[in-house]
């Protein structure tokens, strides 16, 4: 049998899917406060690191604004690869903190404590809510 043949370049980094939703929910966060979406936005990772990412598509209504950015996997074999990753921020009633609401095609808890709540990986739940008063995730309004 002929012996793999060895890799001969280092892999392409990607991104998370949550990286990319804590993108995409940071510009619509700025869009929604000053009226404007940062493009390209900028996330800080758990190691520090600031990867910056295009917006493919933005919607800025009254009280809400939604972002969205393409997932680049990059030589991961992820099924999400190329997938517009899009998040939605809302106006809430004053005091009320940050919520997360899962929406079309997060997954859900299936077992265990929290059945029915959208599934957010922890570090990706603080990179979104960067110094924000964040609540765990809402199960998915139907």
């Amino acid at each position: 049998m002929a012996k793999a043949a060895k890799q001969q370049r280092a892999l392409r980094r990607g991104w998370t899917t949550g990286t990319c939703a804590a993108a995409a929910a940071k510009a619509a966060y700025a869009a929604l406060v000053t009226g404007e979406f940062p493009d390209p936005v900028a996330v800080t990772l758990p190691r520090g690191e600031r990867p910056s990412f295009a917006l493919a598509m933005t919607r800025l209504g009254e009280n809400a604004a939604t972002a969205g950015v393409i997932k680049d996997a990059g030589d991961d074999p992820d099924v999400t690869h190329g997938a517009l990753i899009c998040a939605t921020v809302r106006l809430g009633a004053p005091g009320t903190g940050v919520t997360f609401r899962a929406g079309e095609g997060v997954g859900q808890q299936a077992h265990g404590e929290g059945v029915g709540q959208g599934v957010v990986v922890l570090a990706d739940d603080e990179v979104i809510g960067q110094g924000q008063e964040c609540r765990p995730l809402a199960p998915r309004r139907e």
